[in-house]
């Protein structure tokens, strides 16, 4: 007479456990870089966001040959008629709120100069001058904008006006400002 022994069904709890670590491990690599990915994203397209906005106000300053100027406030841009940014010459319907999702999570400032260069922004008031010239940006002056992440700081983004340039150029970095690549 033969006996068949069954031979044993389904999975230990050590070959369980082992799975559900790797699993773990696994999950935790690919949230952190969701989370990385995320930051990133939120400072370049509230970049791209600013940078059009400027650009938008220096078309109009240019279009109808008029001074304004921009000031941001927290996560609102506003343009004003003027070279200064003057309350009472606020334009209505010439303002930006950014994104109420990332603006929480990001830091916005205007730098007079980087260490490298210099520059004329004063603090958060851009001025627009019309150019004399066909095709010359209206902003006279240079300056930069940063805008940081507050969860993830080594992903900035920077706006720049620089004097050899008349455009704004959109700048990236994942390092803490260690090395920018233009976008």
């Amino acid at each position: 007479m033969q006996i068949h022994k069954n031979p044993p069904q389904g999975f230990t709890l050590l070959e369980v456990l082992v799975v559900v670590a790797i699993i773990g491990i696994l999950a935790g690599l690919g949230v952190s870089s969701l989370r990385a990915k995320i930051a990133e994203e939120s400072v370049k397209g509230e970049g791209m966001n600013i940078k059009a906005y400027l650009e938008r106000v220096g078309a109009q300053a240019k279009g109808k040959g008029q001074d304004r100027s921009v000031s941001f406030s927290g996560s609102t841009l506003q343009a004003y008629t003027g070279s200064t940014c003057v309350t009472a010459n606020a334009i209505a319907g010439l303002s930006e709120v950014l994104d109420a999702k990332t603006a929480p999570n990001l830091i916005i400032t205007s730098l007079p100069s980087l260490p490298t260069g210099t520059g004329t922004w004063n603090g958060a008031c851009i001025p627009y001058r019309p150019a004399s010239r066909i095709g010359l940006n209206p902003l006279d002056t240079i300056g930069y904008i940063r805008i940081q992440s507050t969860s993830l700081d080594q992903y900035q983004a920077l706006i720049a006006k620089i004097a050899t340039d008349n455009r704004y150029i959109l700048f990236m970095t994942n390092n803490s400002g260690t090395t920018w690549r233009q976008l």
